[in-house]
């Protein structure tokens, strides 16, 4: 305790540890004591090991558990050094786990490569017209028993209001079952491109103002995406700033909308074009 008082150190509860054997199991010897997997999962430390030797030095203790204190000093050194290495190896892997995850990130989000917003808007166009002749349920159950297996985009409608829109390889199975939750009693539903569907299903969506709490942009979505995907993407891949990227938002004058999630859907091709006008999409 007049240690403590002098120096201001409390030796006493890391000497007391030892005792415990907090720190490992002594008693088969100094390389097991170093294996040792320790209470809880818990292992000491580099920095721990080095202090655990000037614990012993400041008690001039010559052998603890029967290892001679510069046998247990060499050890604890070289303990040490492994686990600095063990600890940068580790820092370098979560680095280039990292790494890795920001590009997989960055190349979700620049997949409009070979995307064509003209065979979009006409994609679009012909939807909503065609959607417009959608047919009762039954009938359109009948039409879906007998569909080929493909890709479909499925409208539901409540008398002349769209109620539902979504995607599907079983549009049997699907109308059937959102039919009775939304109690539509029309339906339209036509193959669509696999490409374009995703961004199709949000576009109407968007415009007949429904299911927006269901909007969620992902790696699927090659037109549309969230504020707080583009500010990622452009600030890790061009170093763009957020302020750069609203700015151009603002400037293009594209359509914005809240999502129930509070994040805010955007036209990624848009802001594309905005942020690079010489180049074409």
């Amino acid at each position: 305790m007049r240690v403590y008082e002098a120096l201001g150190i409390d030796y006493f509860s890391n000497y007391a540890a030892l005792h415990k054997g907090i720190y490992g199991d002594f008693s088969q010897g100094i390389e097991a004591w170093f294996d040792h997997s320790p209470i809880m999962g818990w292992r000491p430390s580099k920095d721990q090991f080095l202090e655990i030797v000037e614990i012993l030095r400041f008690f001039d203790i010559s052998v603890y558990n029967g290892i001679p204190f510069p046998e247990y000093e060499q050890k604890a050194k070289e303990a040490a050094a492994l686990y600095q290495e063990a600890t940068d190896r580790e820092m370098q892997r979560r680095q280039e786990k990292r790494t890795q995850t920001i590009q997989q990130r960055l190349d979700n989000y620049f997949n409009f490569g070979d995307y064509s917003e003209s065979k979009f808007n006409t994609l679009s166009r012909d939807l909503i017209f065609r959607q417009e002749k959608s047919i009762s349920i039954n009938e359109a159950l009948k039409l879906a028993h007998s569909a080929p297996n493909n890709t479909y985009i499925v409208i539901l409608k409540k008398g002349n209001k769209v109620c539902h829109i979504g995607k599907t390889e079983r549009p049997l199975f699907y109308i059937g079952t959102h039919q009775k939750k939304s109690n539509a009693d029309s339906a339209y539903f036509e193959s669509a491109d696999p490409d374009y569907v995703d961004d199709l299903i949000i576009s109407m969506r968007v415009l007949y103002d429904i299911e927006l709490d269901k909007i969620r942009p992902s790696v699927l979505n090659r037109k549309y995406t969230t504020i707080k995907q583009a500010v990622f993407a452009y600030k890790k891949s061009e170093e763009i700033s957020r302020k750069s990227v609203l700015s151009a938002i603002k400037g293009s004058k594209m359509r914005t909308v809240v999502l129930t999630n509070g994040q805010v859907l955007i036209d990624k091709i848009m802001l594309h074009k905005a942020l690079y006008p010489e180049k074409n999409i």
